[in-house]
């Protein structure tokens, strides 16, 4: 069974990018999940698909996790390691040893591959995202992974990192130098309160020796992007944010009035203390019950989605059935005419037959009478030749041939 045990919903977002990240366990596996929130955002999650394809050997020290792609989901295997940024600030003795070490992994982790290097060209994708920003001259790769922060990337038993997301890629040319100054805008932003208490957001960036034409449009770009992803999305960063001086719990306790008011103020919250204490277990029980809730939402709209797609398979089964039957019904039809007509004509060829047959046996009939005729003919003429024979054979025809020597010779005087 499938168990959800982290879940995350960009609602922040613009709403064609806002999607919800999933960390399921299902049979003994672990395995990171997106999907869309809306309809209008399923297109930002199938082009997950694509974006791997385009990047997926642009950092040759940096290797992708590969999805399973479906219309409106992408799953990735749950990778097991360090996170980079845990490993970077695991041990550290000093700030001096902190920048050491990131730009150490900016030289070996960041290095683009030649074949993605390209000079800056203005599109309408990198209008925009990133605005009017002007990055000529500036070394650019393209396309650009813009989810290379620390946060996303693994440190492997053996060394190698792996990255296990890559939903922001540009297919336009980017300025190389500026993927690293979004981490270090994130990296900053996490850290606020460490970092701020020694450096202002511009001191902290000066150590990656940045132009200040970059700084300048980095900038630019930063606000852009945030404006562009994220519903009514303000400046990422400002002045104010990162120059604002914030007081430690040791100067604050150096302020006895402020120390008063802390106990007059713990006072006051043990008062309340019991109360919360009651209602601890029962906000635990609350949060357990919406987390089975949200588990048994997620398995609920997984079995609609499966049966949904069941459904549309057995329309599609169901309208090829229908068709096949058309097809037999008319080929039937068509079969029955040809059948009707091949019966007429054996009709016709049995009674042609018999007339034949009929006409035969009266030629046959014809044919015994002209036999019989015949013979009765041949008997006669045999008999006449016969008698003939007799009669030449005879005294008086012999001696009558002189007398029919006289008549032949009368007759020949009397035509003459």
């Amino acid at each position: 069974m499938r168990t959800v045990i982290y879940s995350k919903y960009n609602q922040s977002r613009t709403p064609r990018f806002q999607t919800k990240t999933l960390i399921c366990q299902e049979e003994g596996r672990q395995y990171i999940e997106k999907r869309p929130l809306n309809e209008e955002a399923a297109a930002h999650i199938r082009q997950f698909r694509d974006n791997y394809e385009q990047v997926k050997d642009l950092y040759p020290a940096i290797r992708l996790v590969e999805g399973t792609f479906e219309e409106d989901c992408v799953r990735y295997p749950f990778v097991r390691g360090t996170g980079l940024e845990e490993a970077l600030c695991r041990g550290l003795s000093s700030w001096e040893e902190l920048f050491a070490r990131m730009k150490q992994i900016f030289s070996k982790l960041y290095a683009a591959a030649p074949k993605n290097r390209c000079e800056f060209a203005s599109t309408g994708g990198f209008a925009e995202m990133f605005g009017e920003a002007d990055c000529s001259g500036m070394e650019c790769i393209s396309p650009c992974n813009l989810d290379v922060i620390f946060d996303n990337l693994v440190l492997l038993p053996d060394g190698s990192v792996t990255a296990f997301d890559y939903e922001w890629v540009c297919d336009f040319p980017v300025p190389e130098r500026y993927v690293i100054y979004r981490i270090l805008c994130h990296f900053y932003d996490k850290y606020l309160a460490e970092i701020s208490a020694r450096y202002t957001f511009a001191a902290f960036v000066a150590e990656f020796d940045f132009t200040d034409r970059e700084l300048t449009v980095f900038r630019q770009m930063e606000d852009a992007f945030i404006r562009y992803a994220y519903t009514g999305g303000e400046p990422a960063f400002t002045d104010a944010r990162y120059q604002k001086k914030r007081v430690t719990l040791e100067e604050l306790e150096d302020h006895a009035s402020l120390v008063k008011e802390r106990e007059e103020a713990i006072a006051r919250y043990q008062e309340v203390l019991q109360v919360l204490h009651d209602t601890e277990k029962e906000y635990l029980l609350t949060i357990d019950r919406l987390n089975e809730a949200v588990r048994i939402k997620e398995e609920v709209e997984q079995v609609l989605h499966d049966t949904e797609k069941e459904y549309l398979l057995t329309i599609d089964r169901l309208n090829d059935a229908v068709r096949i039957k058309e097809e037999a019904e008319g080929l039937l039809h068509n079969t029955e005419k040809e059948y009707l007509l091949t019966i007429d004509r054996l009709n016709e060829a049995v009674r042609i037959k018999d007339e034949m047959y009929a006409q035969l046996m009266q030629a046959n009939e014809m044919l015994a009478g002209v036999n019989r005729a015949y013979g009765e003919t041949s008997a006669a003429l045999q008999q006449s030749r016969e008698e003939c024979q007799r009669m030449r054979a005879s005294v008086s025809w012999k001696v009558t041939k002189p007398l029919r020597g006289v008549g032949r010779a009368l007759g020949r005087g009397k035509k003459q």
